[in-house]
């Protein structure tokens, strides 16, 4: 199930990237303490599922 998940990220995120290839763009997450949404783990997971896409190129994890 969670594997499927991941395809699915992958699905759904690969076009949208193919488009951020052509015109130069990079997204980028910062993560606050309140916003607890992404662990080390999870985000390893997603750059992996994503071939650690360039277009996919930072999150950050703030500590304060």
């Amino acid at each position: 199930m969670i594997d499927a998940g991941y395809r699915l990220l992958a699905d759904l995120w690969n076009p949208i990237l193919d488009v951020f290839q052509e015109c130069g763009v990079k997204f980028a997450l910062e993560v606050h303490p309140t916003e607890n949404r992404v662990d080390v783990y999870s985000a390893e997971r997603a750059l992996e599922a994503l071939d650690r896409r360039e277009e996919f190129a930072s999150i950050s994890i703030r500590a304060i």
